[in-house]
């Protein structure tokens, strides 16, 4: 068969077992999703809740996005008290906000989704959305165990992209701007005191670098750290933004 003129193929057809039905299904176990699942589980509801990652958190704790937005209520306010309260959370020096640490978030979320009794879905893939009559009705999930239907009443996009709600034919709109992303990277072993003492000397050396073709034009003019908590002092860890790239 001469692959290179094939356009598109059939699939034969096949029978899909159903792995379970549920009220409400979400897919996307970033702290948007777990919020929904969490409080649609609170109001009685039978949840699941499938993530492609094998923790939850999203890009949160997986792009040591450490700054804890402020929340005056809610889940939001929960989560933070949380990490307080475990001493994972505490007022950054570079920043004048809150910090917190990527690991302990990642089990507050799951501890919130389990005390709701959410059933987790973990390393997994909502590939098609179940419509019914232009409603969307549950969702076609792969993972290692193959492909398996779950239907459900109520179905939550909460992947940050919208993708199930495109496939489902969810009316969209185009991005009209651009956006500019950094990730943060960590280092370990820091003697941060030091390395803080040397800060005024941080643009010169950024410029020299950038002149010897040793750091990428998009760096930051300066070195940017964050995470100046006595926690991560103590820990002799600290965090550096990387290049800020245009979208």
């Amino acid at each position: 068969m001469a692959t290179d003129l094939i356009e598109r193929i059939t699939l034969p057809k096949r029978r899909t077992p159903v792995y379970k039905c549920v009220d409400v299904l979400v897919w996307g176990g970033g702290v948007s999703g777990v919020c929904a699942a969490v409080t649609a589980a609170r109001a009685g509801g039978n949840v699941l809740l499938v993530e492609r990652n094998v923790v939850l958190g999203g890009n949160a704790p997986l792009s040591f996005a450490i700054d804890l937005p402020v929340s005056a209520g809610g889940l939001g306010a929960e989560i933070k008290a949380r990490l307080v309260a475990s001493g994972e959370a505490a007022l950054d020096a570079a920043t004048g906000g809150l910090a917190y640490e990527p690991e302990a978030l990642k089990y507050v979320l799951l501890d919130l989704a389990q005390e709701a009794a959410v059933q987790l879905l973990l390393s997994s893939w909502v590939s098609t959305p179940i419509m019914d009559e232009g409603a969307v009705r549950g969702a076609m999930v792969e993972n290692k165990s193959g492909r398996f239907a779950i239907p459900a009443k109520i179905v939550i996009d909460a992947t940050g992209d919208g993708e199930l709600a495109l496939r489902a034919g969810a009316d969209v709109r185009e991005h009209d701007g651009r956006s500019a992303m950094h990730m943060r990277f960590r280092l370990g072993e820091v003697d941060i005191e030091r390395a803080l003492a040397g800060a005024a000397d941080w643009p010169d050396l950024v410029a020299k670098a950038k002149r010897e073709g040793r750091l990428c034009a998009e760096q930051p003019a300066s070195i940017v750290v964050s995470g100046l908590t006595d926690m991560w002092k103590r820990r002799s860890t600290l965090y550096v933004q990387g290049p800020v790239l245009e979208g």
